[in-house]
């Protein structure tokens, strides 16, 4: 039979079942009505186009909704979806496959959204993903910078702590300097503070001799001696060496002078009227070991020495390995006056010796 000439009228109900569709027909005297129902995806209604028959022998087309118009009821279990009913309706097989294949769409109309949503959502995590690197980048870069400022923080951290220690150290020897300073001047002060005490008890004893002596007769020194304080001093015109010098102020009954005190070397020094004298002071027995004629040892508060004699000079070549062995008193030398020289120069000499008590 030709789909164009022969045409049937039906009620067809399409019901999906499964992978399957059931098909129903109904023969309404003379002509068949189609009623199809297919139950749409995603719960979706379907639109089918509905041909009523014409007088002329034709066909007329319609479209009807399902909610726009009653559905006749099923019975059926298996036709529960919402459907479209098509009342005398001719038919035939490309009709029924057009209206199955308008149905067909949805799927492919979801499919091409959730397409579109994976391509949309593709493209916003490409651009956060950017976005974020560089943000990550931007972040490493400050990191690094922060680190480099730290590192360099730490490096002048540590420069401070060397200074601050060498600072301390320096001002820990300054004031271990200091200290040391002061006790020197302390016991200097108090050395000074001791000699003016024993000058004030020789001041006063000397006061109390003086009024005996006035009371008893007065001081003589024999012709060519000077006089200062109980004693009597001798400056040789003529010249011998360190041991005829000493015999002969032991001839004149006296000895090479013993300076004890600055007064009596300020005095000798006033008093002299050549370079050079010899003084009673020798280390001719021990090297390095000076006494005075009487064998007392020299006190190392109590010396005159100049500079950094005495240097036990040898002679330019060395050709005087004895050294220099004897002191002798430099007038124009200054205030310190001392020198080591060869004990065999000859030279002037000072003697001194004890003033006599003239009587009335």
């Amino acid at each position: 039979m030709a789909e164009d000439e022969d045409v049937n009228y039906s009620e067809i109900k399409f019901a999906q079942s499964g992978d399957g569709v059931k098909q129903e027909r109904q023969k309404d005297g003379e002509v068949i009505y189609s009623n199809v129902v297919r139950s749409g995806i995603d719960k979706e209604e379907c639109a089918y186009s509905t041909v009523r028959p014409r007088h002329g022998g034709g066909s007329e087309s319609g479209v009807s909704d399902s909610q726009g118009q009653s559905k006749p009821k099923d019975p059926s279990p298996i036709t529960r979806s919402r459907s479209i009913s098509v009342s005398s309706v001719p038919i035939t097989r490309s009709k029924v496959k057009a209206g199955l294949g308008t149905c067909r769409r949805s799927p492919w109309l979801l499919l091409v959204f959730l397409l579109l949503s994976l391509l949309g959502l593709t493209i916003y995590l490409g651009v956060m993903y950017v976005f974020n690197r560089s943000s990550q980048h931007e972040i490493e870069l400050n990191l690094t910078g922060s680190l480099s400022l730290l590192q360099s923080l730490q490096k002048d951290k540590e420069n401070l702590t060397i200074h601050i220690r060498v600072q301390q150290e320096q001002h820990s020897n300054e004031s271990l300097r200091l200290q040391n300073e002061l006790k020197d001047v302390n016991a200097t002060l108090h050395n000074k503070s001791n000699a003016y005490s024993n000058l004030l008890d020789e001041k006063k004893q000397l006061q109390e001799e003086l009024q005996v002596l006035k009371a008893s007769g007065a001081m003589n020194c024999a012709s060519g001696w000077e006089y200062f304080k109980r004693k009597c001093y001798y400056f040789s015109t003529d010249q011998k060496n360190w041991a005829d010098s000493r015999d002969a102020c032991v001839t004149m009954g006296g000895h090479l002078v013993i300076i004890e005190t600055p007064e009596e070397q300020d005095f000798l020094r006033r008093k002299s009227h050549t370079p050079d004298y010899w003084i009673g002071l020798t280390d001719s027995a021990k090297e390095g070991e000076w006494r005075w004629v009487d064998n007392k040892l020299l006190n190392d508060n109590k010396n005159f020495w100049d500079g950094t004699e005495p240097d036990d000079w040898k002679g330019e070549q060395r050709e005087r390995p004895e050294g220099e062995d004897c002191a002798r008193f430099n007038a124009h030398g200054g205030w310190k006056t001392w020198y080591d020289a060869f004990c065999t120069y000859s030279k002037n000499y000072m003697c001194e010796s004890i003033a006599a008590i003239k009587h009335n």
